[in-house]
């Protein structure tokens, strides 16, 4: 009897998996990016990552820009198209270096090494204006396909 319960209780719960697991895989898809949504997408990342060069040469507050690089890159990664996916990756790549000499910099300065510290802050921009490039590239690239 005590096998019999096993057995049924092993069967019932295989099933219940079966069941559960397309319903639990499918959560976590999105619907596909209509061309409107992509062009919307493709225009934000774009004055986002600007702002975040102004942000820059400007010299805002550390936390500041952290929070836009955050925003940047969590806009660009609404991108879904596979036109532009490598470009949009690439430009990415910039953002992040710039994000890391953003960081360098801002060490240098607490430590009071001015110079390495200039010398982070003009590489960070440069990273940042070709990301900036970068993504008006993509988008370009989107209308001309």
């Amino acid at each position: 009897m005590g096998l019999l319960k096993k057995i049924a209780f092993a069967l019932f719960m295989s099933s219940a998996m079966v069941v559960t697991a397309p319903v639990a895989m499918a959560a976590g898809k999105q619907a596909n990016q209509t061309k409107e949504e992509l062009v919307v997408a493709l225009d934000d990342t774009v004055t986002v990552a600007e702002d975040a060069l102004k942000g820059i040469i400007a010299d805002t507050d550390y936390k500041a820009m952290m929070k836009l690089f955050k925003i940047t890159k969590q806009t660009a990664k609404t991108i879904e198209s596979t036109v532009v996916l490598s470009d949009r990756d690439r430009a990415l790549a910039r953002v992040n270096k710039a994000r890391s000499a953003y960081k360098k910099s801002h060490k240098a300065a607490a430590k009071g090494n001015d110079a390495e510290a200039e010398a982070y802050m003009t590489e960070a921009v440069a990273f940042m204006t070709e990301a900036v490039q970068r993504l008006k590239d993509v988008r370009t690239k989107y209308h001309t396909f």
